[in-house]
């Protein structure tokens, strides 16, 4: 999950404010918050969700299941309990597989990374390091594993020498703080009898231009701190094994039914925004509306605090075909991948059985090659007649609340051949755990906006397939003339030379494509009579 919502080396900055005061990258309120609903809105840079019910008001429709696979949900949120899937083939609490799927108790979905007794992975490793660590073990490539070493030491004494420069400055603060307390002397004097003015002095000055205290400033670096540790602690340390929680064989791809039935776990939020996105009640006067209004929530928890393991989402997938799913919501990635050909097999069986799933395109503001984020549309292992890549695939950027040069958001990756088009992304206000609400951003949100159209036409046209679906979101993109800063430089470039449609998600030109389908879908099923 690295490259999605979660804090990590590349992307904290945007994360931890006091981080970018530090590294020169912006200051403290740089971006006020948007209006709450921005991103639905029919504008310029909104999804055009009200023209779409607008065309759909006279419409039946039927419910949608639609599997989150992350790391968990608050399926008691107000806005969020009554879209949660209800596996009604299963008796609640009984300890038998009453449906006989597999999995006991499964009333809302399935845990992963869980074992029977209740205890959940929370943090886990990244997938460097237990590249690195595996040495010769490793099964993928030779070029792989080389790149993935050379990425795990860099990283790792990245975070070494990050914490040994956070913990000096706690120290440093501490003792300013202390001179300021014992004196009548103010900051700014205390400061400035340091001699040359220390990266922290230039920090506190530089946080009170912006109207942040001293304690403001002391509590981000701590937060910095604290990450780094954590970081050194789990996602850099070759010693963590996570599966001793589960409790399964992680080499044994036929193992399917580990787990339990907890599928909130220690921290739902990532999951929980995803979901309030694609499907938060409508119209009840809290928080906010999700997308699609006739929509069930199947929640498959596979998705920790590190790296997912291409076992759990090979089972994740597996889980949500085999229990209903018409489309699945993938808002997690990752840089390198140790069985690719597991979870093809599984997007290659989600095809078979006609569900669609939307992808997140990750936040490290790269362009993508089909080699540098997983999981992806390209099958590793190719058959004598078969596709190369998943037809059933959508791959999704994010975009800003600036209808100008920063349209596309800094940290999206692009690639006109990779990414399919680009949705609202940057400080999206959706769901969070207890009650709670949030701005968010990352493409993790972009993708939910995608599986929320997705799964309005699937409602109201339920006749759709994958591939008509597909075809109608992608076919009905809004395009956009001017042209905007590729994620991660200066430069200057039209929208369709960062992704293949170059185009926005649009809602209501969707609804549009789907009513004409649907008179012609129509008209040959009376023909038919």
């Amino acid at each position: 999950m690295k490259s999605m919502i979660k804090r990590t080396i590349r992307n904290c900055y945007g994360l931890i404010p006091v981080l970018g005061i530090l590294m020169g990258q912006f200051t403290v309120g740089q971006d006020a918050a948007p209006d709450k609903d921005w991103h639905q809105l029919d504008s310029d840079t909104g999804i055009h969700l009200g023209q779409a019910y607008e065309l759909l008001q006279d419409r039946k429709s039927e419910k949608v299941v639609v599997a989150i696979i992350d790391s968990g949900v608050d399926y008691l949120h107000e806005d969020l309990h009554t879209k949660i899937w209800v596996n009604t083939d299963e008796i609640p609490g009984n300890l038998i597989d009453d449906d006989k799927n597999g999995y006991v108790d499964d009333i809302h979905g399935w845990n992963f990374i869980g074992f029977p007794n209740g205890d959940n992975v929370e943090n886990e490793t990244l997938i460097e390091t237990r590249i690195a660590s595996a040495g010769k073990n490793y099964p993928g490539s030779r070029e792989m594993y080389e790149d993935a070493k050379r990425a795990y030491h860099i990283h790792k004494k990245e975070a070494e020498e990050k914490k040994d420069l956070y913990g000096e400055y706690l120290s440093d603060i501490e003792s300013i703080k202390s001179k300021v307390d014992a004196s009548a002397q103010s900051l700014e004097q205390v400061i400035g009898q340091m001699g040359s003015l220390s990266s922290v002095g230039k920090l506190l000055l530089n946080a009170k231009k912006e109207g942040k205290d001293v304690d403001f400033v002391e509590s981000q670096i701590k937060e910095a701190y604290a990450f780094y540790s954590k970081a050194l602690d789990y996602y850099y340390n070759p010693y963590y094994d996570s599966r001793h929680i589960v409790g399964d064989n992680i080499a044994n791809k036929e193992q399917r039914s580990y787990g339990n039935n907890d599928v909130k776990g220690p921290d739902p939020s990532h999951g929980t925004h995803v979901a309030g996105i694609i499907g938060a009640i409508r119209g009840n006067g809290l928080g906010m509306d999700g997308i699609a209004e006739h929509v069930e929530l199947m929640i498959i928890r596979a998705v920790p605090d590190g790296d997912e393991r291409d076992k759990d989402i090979d089972n994740a997938i597996r889980y949500a075909v085999n229990n209903g799913a018409d489309i699945i919501n993938l808002s997690f990635g990752k840089d390198y991948s140790w069985k690719k050909e597991w979870v093809d097999e599984a997007v290659r069986y989600a095809h078979r059985k006609d569900v669609l799933i939307i992808h997140a395109a990750g936040n490290s503001a790269r362009k993508l090659n089909g080699k540098n984020n997983f999981p992806n549309k390209y099958f590793e292992k190719g058959t004598l007649f078969g596709s190369k890549e998943a037809k059933n695939w959508i791959e999704v950027g994010a975009t800003t609340h600036h209808f100008d040069e920063g349209f596309v958001a800094n940290f999206s990756n692009y690639g006109k051949e990779q990414v399919d088009l680009v949705a609202p992304g940057a400080q999206i206000y959706s769901t969070t755990p207890n009650d709670s609400y949030a701005y968010f951003s990352g493409t993790s949100m972009a993708a939910p906006m995608v599986t929320g159209l997705a799964a309005l036409l699937k409602s109201h046209f339920p006749h759709l397939s994958s591939q008509e679906l597909k075809d109608i979101i992608l076919g009905s993109v809004r395009t956009v003339g001017h042209e905007m800063y590729q994620p991660g430089g200066n430069r200057k470039v039209p929208l369709n030379m960062l992704s293949g449609t170059g185009g926005i998600l649009d809602c209501g030109q969707a609804v549009k494509t789907a009513l004409l389908r649907s008179k012609t879908y129509d008209t040959r099923i009376n023909e038919a009579k």
